[in-house]
């Protein structure tokens, strides 16, 4: 195969003109995705018409190398003013939109989770009663309420994938969600050939700490944005974060992280 030559004479890349061979083993919608990516002659807009994972995964997913960020449940009640605040949620939103912003398609995807109660049984305290923290809590995050809603400041790209969980029963890691379509999240993370992801949010010793978890036991690599999370109980974090470590959870900062 001639090597094609950019029009400054540097080495151009093979990808356009293979795409036509590995067309042949795709399905359609991942075909025409993976031509709209690479072939600039394609008016990109028509990418908004295939699924969101499908366009993000881009060449990298179908070898199975696709990586993928986690935002977990940072909404307005997980945050100052909220039912259930954790101190330092607005900041972690804001932070946390920083680094998306820093590395524009640094991930093949991307998936918010989010606290999605309608009638979630014993997991509100009844009322009258004070919550213990522990096996109570406080009511939070109805579906379709303000508080349920993401942070402001939390400013999630397009074709990011919401996963909705806690319905009728306490669900603490994003794993226990579904999506618009009622996929389960790994089914989505599977879907889009995704091997590692990073994991951020609210709040470290519950729902960070469970899908972090989760994540490790569907036998992906994992990391956690130590820096972009926040607890309820402070006091709590260093333990936390020691299991996760000795689960084979990476500990990482954001500024760790190498641009895309």
């Amino acid at each position: 195969m001639t090597w094609p030559l950019n029009p400054d004479g540097t080495l151009g890349s093979p990808l356009p003109w293979m795409m036509p061979r590995l067309d042949m083993y795709m399905e359609p919608s991942l075909a025409t995705a993976r031509r709209q990516r690479y072939n600039p002659k394609v008016n990109s807009s028509n990418a908004e018409t295939a699924p969101a994972y499908v366009v993000q995964r881009g060449f990298r997913g179908q070898w199975g190398m696709a990586s993928a960020l986690l935002i977990v449940d940072v909404q307005r009640d997980f945050c100052e003013g909220g039912s259930l605040a954790v101190a330092g949620g607005a900041r972690v939103a804001g932070a946390i939109s920083d680094l998306v912003a820093r590395r524009p398609g640094g991930w093949d995807l991307v998936v918010a989770t989010r606290d999605w109660h309608d009638d979630p049984g014993d997991h509100f305290a009844p009322d009258g009663s004070a919550p213990d923290y522990r096996a109570t809590w406080p009511v939070h995050c109805r579906a379709g309420s303000v508080g349920a809603e993401f942070h402001p400041a939390l400013r999630l790209p397009a074709g990011t994938v919401v996963v909705s969980k806690g319905a009728h029963a306490a669900a603490f890691s994003g794993f226990e969600g579904l999506d618009a379509a009622g996929r389960p999240l790994a089914a989505v993370i599977s879907a889009a050939g995704v091997d590692s992801v990073d994991v951020a949010g609210l709040a470290t010793s519950y729902c960070v700490r469970a899908t972090a978890a989760d994540a490790v036991r569907a036998g992906l690599r994992t990391r956690l944005f130590t820096d972009l999370c926040a607890d309820v109980d402070p006091a709590q974090t260093p333990a936390t974060l020691d299991e996760l470590g000795a689960g084979g959870v990476e500990l990482a900062t954001s500024g760790e992280v190498a641009a895309p």
